[in-house]
C-alpha cells in the first residue's frame, strides 16, 4: 500500500500541508479594512467601485514589480527583505483582488464598506481610531452600518470618546441617523463614559445634545460623573452636571463620585 504523503530525501514521509488561505471573500473584506486604517484613500474608494479600473491600472504594474523584486531578493539569498517585500505584494494583491470585484455587475457596495479586518475590526472603526476623515466620510457615504461592532462589543463612536485621534470625527458619526450614543461595550460603558475619563467636555456635550443618557450605568454601576472622578476630570464634571448628572448615585461598591479618590465637584456656575 503507498503513502499519500510525500517523501523525503532521508526517506522519511511528509505530513500534508494544512492550508490556511481565507477564502476570497474574508480577503477582500480585510483589504478594505486594512487599507482604511492605513489611511490609503485611494485603496479604499476603488475597493468600495469608485473608479477601480484607473486604480487598477497603475496598481497592477506595481504588483508584477514587487513579485519580482522579492524573487530577486530571495535568488540573492536575502530572506528577510525578500518576506517583507512578499508581504507588501500580498496586501497589494488582496487589494487589487477586491478592486477587481468591484467591477462586479453584482458588486455589493455596502457589504464591502461593512468590512471586517481579520480581527473583526470593521473598516470604519479602523479609520476612525486613525483620525481619517476622509475614509470615514467615504465609508458612511457607502453604507457602513454606524452601529457596527468590533470584539469589545464597541462602535465607531466609542473610538471617538477613546482615542485623541479621532475625537475630531465625533461631530460627523453624530450626523448620522440613530447614531448609537448608549450603546455599551464589553463592560457596559457608553461613549459617554469615555468622554468623560478623557476630560472633553465638549464630546460630553455633543453626545448628550445627541441623547447620550447621562446617568446611565455600566457593569460597575458606574456613571460617567463616576468617570469623569475617577481621572480627575474637571471640566466633563463641569459639562455632565450642566446635563443633571446626579452627584449622588452609587456604584457597585455604593460609593458616590464624591467618594472616588476624594474627587470634588467643580462649582456650579450661577
Amino acid at each position: 500500500m503507498h503513502s499519500q504523503h510525500p517523501a523525503t530525501n532521508d526517506g522519511s514521509m511528509v505530513p500534508p500541508t494544512r492550508r490556511t488561505t481565507r477564502p476570497k471573500s474574508q480577503r477582500r473584506s480585510a483589504a478594505v479594512a486594512i487599507a482604511a486604517e492605513r489611511g490609503d484613500l485611494g485603496a479604499v474608494k476603488a475597493m468600495l467601485g469608485d473608479a477601480p479600473e484607473q486604480w487598477l491600472a497603475a496598481k497592477r504594474p506595481a504588483l508584477d514589480e514587487l513579485r519580482e523584486q522579492a524573487a530577486q531578493l530571495r535568488r540573492d539569498g536575502n530572506d528577510a527583505q525578500s518576506r517583507k517585500v512578499a508581504t507588501q505584494a500580498q496586501r497589494l494583491a488582496h487589494e487589487v483582488e477586491a478592486a477587481e470585484a468591484a467591477q462586479a455587475a453584482d458588486f455589493d457596495r455596502v457589504g464591502a464598506a461593512s468590512a471586517c479586518s481579520a480581527a473583526r475590526q470593521p473598516a470604519l472603526h479602523c479609520a476612525v481610531a486613525a483620525g481619517h476623515e476622509a475614509i470615514t466620510e467615504v465609508l458612511l457615504e457607502a453604507g457602513a452600518p454606524i452601529r457596527a461592532r468590533n470584539r469589545a462589543k464597541r462602535t465607531a463612536l466609542h473610538l471617538t470618546a477613546i482615542h485623541s485621534t479621532a475625537a475630531p470625527l465625533m461631530a460627523r458619526l453624530l450626523r448620522e441617523p440613530d447614531a448609537p450614543c448608549n450603546a455599551g461595550d464589553t463592560v457596559g460603558s457608553t461613549p459617554l463614559h469615555y468622554a468623560a475619563g478623557r476630560d472633553d467636555a465638549e464630546q460630553v456635550a455633543a453626545l448628550v445634545a445627541a441623547g447620550a443618557t447621562v446617568n446611565l450605568k455600566n457593569k460597575q454601576l458606574c456613571t460617567a460623573l463616576h468617570s469623569a472622578a475617577a481621572k480627575g476630570a474637571a471640566n466633563a464634571a463641569r459639562a455632565l452636571l450642566a446635563a443633571s448628572a446626579d452627584i449622588d448615585a452609587v456604584d457597585g461598591s455604593y460609593r458616590s463620585p464624591l467618594h472616588v479618590r476624594g474627587f470634588v465637584p467643580p462649582a456650579r456656575s450661577g
